[in-house]
């Protein structure tokens, strides 16, 4: 099989057999095998039988295909509370974090060094044009004060998390009165479907089938041999 992303079969009569069974094959998968199988199936001899479609369904019950969910169906199994009430003293404005009047500056703060400098090693070009070239911007560098130092620059209060913070209000979740369940589609009699009565006595096989399901390419089926012992 060399599509990906497909399901194929096949089917082959042979003589009629008396006798005990043996079925040898071999299969590779090539570049293995993703969300899928490979089968190799026995089917029962019966000259009506059309083996260019194998059943794949045994239930006794299927979905209907023409049985489709209604529009107003309630999905949702909770619902926000409709009689549920803000309280008065939610306060959706209060931010989530607020400064904290805790925090001091480190006496050894440089405020009045810049965390960058310019390069000193570092000369605007002679031939650069400011017109064709653009304003000349002098590269930076770490300021070779601050390396010792606990900080640099203006100090800003850290903050802290807000006590008095709710966030926006939402009411509550309650079970929803309407909630029938996930909807699924009603069953109706499968055609196909067939009770043995007794599994152990099988019949006559009349043809071997291959069935693939794969999201894989690259898989070979060779060497088949039917034979008594």
């Amino acid at each position: 099989m060399v599509s990906r992303s497909s399901g194929q079969a096949a089917a082959h009569r042979w003589f009629e057999q008396n006798k005990e069974l043996v079925v040898q094959y071999e299969v590779k998968l090539q570049k293995g095998l993703n969300c899928g199988g490979a089968y190799v199936k026995l089917l029962r001899a019966n000259e009506s039988t059309d083996f260019k479609t194998i059943l794949r369904t045994t239930t006794p019950e299927i979905d209907d295909p023409n049985d489709t969910k209604p529009g107003d169906w309630p999905d949702e199994s909770k619902i926000r509370d409709p009689n549920a009430v803000k309280p008065d003293d939610w306060d959706e404005d209060a931010p989530a974090r607020i400064p904290d009047t805790d925090a001091v500056k480190p006496a050894d703060w440089l405020d009045d060094e810049p965390a960058l400098i310019d390069d000193p090693s570092v000369v605007k070009p002679e031939d650069w044009d400011d017109e064709d070239d653009g304003e000349w911007v002098t590269p930076q560098i770490p300021n070779p004060k601050c390396e010792n130092a606990v900080g640099c620059g203006e100090w800003q209060r850290p903050t802290k998390a807000n006590p008095a913070f709710k966030g926006k209000w939402y009411a509550p979740l309650i079970p929803n009165p309407a909630y029938k369940g996930e909807w699924e589609p009603r069953k109706i009699p499968n055609p196909d479907y067939f009770e043995d009565a007794h599994p152990a006595r099988l019949d006559p096989i009349g043809a071997l089938a291959v069935e693939v399901w794969t999201m894989s390419d690259g898989i070979t089926f060779d060497n088949f041999w039917l034979g008594n012992d």
